[in-house]
């Protein structure tokens, strides 16, 4: 046996290694003598066969027993070697055949991978983090139902004649082409969007402003170099746009009736036990980001080798949520990132955390309620769109993670107030909101 390593370049290894001849000879004796006990052939009876004669009927078996033995003497060297690939992501190549079936000799052949790197096991029994703690007051609730009052709005059809502004609800039917062809995820149907609110591409948005309740038009679509979608990106798309109906927002006449019928309640006693319990949800929810970012924080002193395939997809996904992040930016978020996977996945093995279906359908029932979206419609996106079914699984999974983590680390209480939790939450998605515009 030969294994020589010709490339070595951070977790990438390149390596050439032989398999002897003899093995292969073994291999191809045993798949012959198996042929002779199981196949009939012509003028000898079962298990009678000379093995020179099978021998010579099966020669063109040589060449599947000869990647099967590649592939069997590959993984003998990655036990004896202690080899831990990533992700399983292997490439086997350069089989050399000619030799052998010429003159007996050894089938040389070479592997590409990537290896796991060595994670550093960590006692998150032993971190502590600091942990806000809060109670609700009559004064919160109060601030709290003023605040939503003054954003309660009734979405109502405009006539034929007026034409969409930003801010409107739109429902289009799209159908996306590039050079003339058809690319996926680009007919929709009954599509619904918000024009302004940031979530669709900014030509096609803007060339929704005026259009009129069933008005078509071609709308043409510059994607950005970045867009994640890499069969489109940076290419030059046409809509063809039906336009079916526009609803614009209004405010309601009495607030403080409708805040009641939104939140199904009869009475302003039950108003208040509702918004206490959406205050405290509110609250724990970016508590617990808090406590999250601290833990990542700590994290952050652990240097380690991370596989640059990693990386990469870290960074496809950044550029999901993030189009227009720098690159320098975005390689030191990726990195970031991908050591933080690679510590999480290590404490969800050790803790046998999984992720299972009725996980994600849950997940997407409550998506489905929160943003009035179909559940079929996210059901089928998630079904047929790798990257947003990718998305979804690393994110359930990390909040399982997450989750865990925060039932483990020691924490030190400390008081805060509802004002200060919801002020800073409100500071920090406004920051957010500047740095991708920024970007």
């Amino acid at each position: 046996m030969v294994l020589k390593e010709v490339y070595s370049q951070n977790l990438k290894r390149k390596f050439e290694i032989e398999v002897p001849a003899s093995l292969i000879d073994k291999g191809f004796e045993e798949a012959i003598r198996s042929r002779m006990q199981r196949n009939i052939y012509p003028g000898f009876r079962k298990g009678r066969v000379p093995f020179d004669f099978v021998a010579k009927q099966e020669e063109g078996l040589i060449d599947s027993v000869i990647v099967d033995q590649v592939y069997r003497h590959w993984c003998d060297i990655k036990d004896r070697e202690n080899l831990v690939i990533f992700n399983d992501q292997e490439n086997i190549a350069k089989i050399e055949t000619d030799g052998y079936k010429k003159e007996k000799a050894n089938v040389s052949f070479t592997v590409e991978c990537e290896l796991l790197p060595d994670v550093p096991e960590i006692d998150f029994s032993k971190m502590t983090v600091k942990a806000r703690t809060f109670i609700v007051s009559q004064n919160d609730i109060d601030l709290y139902k003023e605040r939503i009052k003054d954003n309660l709005v009734t979405w109502d059809d405009v006539d034929a004649s007026s034409a969409a502004e930003d801010g409107d609800r739109v429902v289009l039917d799209l159908n996306g082409t590039v050079h003339g062809k058809p690319f996926k995820g680009g007919q929709l149907m009954d599509f619904q969007c918000r024009i302004g609110d940031g979530k669709i591409i900014s030509s096609l948005n803007d060339g929704l402003i005026g259009m009129k309740s069933g008005e078509k038009k071609v709308i043409s679509v510059a994607f950005p170099e970045d867009y994640h979608d890499r069969e489109v990106a940076g290419k030059e798309a046409s809509f063809d746009t039906t336009l079916k109906s526009i609803k614009r927002a209004k405010k309601v006449a009495d607030p403080d009736a409708a805040l009641l019928t939104q939140l199904h309640c009869k009475t302003q006693e039950e108003l208040d036990t509702e918004i206490k319990k959406i205050i405290t949800s509110e609250c724990e929810i970016k508590l617990n980001e808090d406590l999250r970012r601290q833990i990542e924080s700590n994290l952050e002193k652990y240097d380690f080798l991370v596989p640059d395939s990693l990386v990469e997809q870290q960074k496809h996904y950044i550029k999901m949520d993030t189009p227009r992040i720098a690159d320098d930016k975005l390689q030191d978020e990726a990195l970031r990132r991908a050591k933080l996977s690679l510590i999480f996945a290590q404490f969800a093995t050790k803790k046998e955390i999984s992720l299972d279906k009725a996980d994600v359908a849950r997940h997407l029932m409550t998506v489905s309620a929160a943003a009035g979206l179909d559940l079929e419609y996210l059901a089928n996106i998630y079904r047929n769109n790798k990257d947003f079914a990718n998305s979804v699984t690393l994110r359930l999974m990390e909040g399982k993670i997450i989750t865990a983590l925060l039932g483990t680390v020691q924490r030190e209480s400390t008081e805060s107030t509802v004002e200060e939790i919801l002020a800073a939450q409100k500071q920090e998605i406004e920051a957010d909101k500047k740095q991708e515009a920024e970007a």
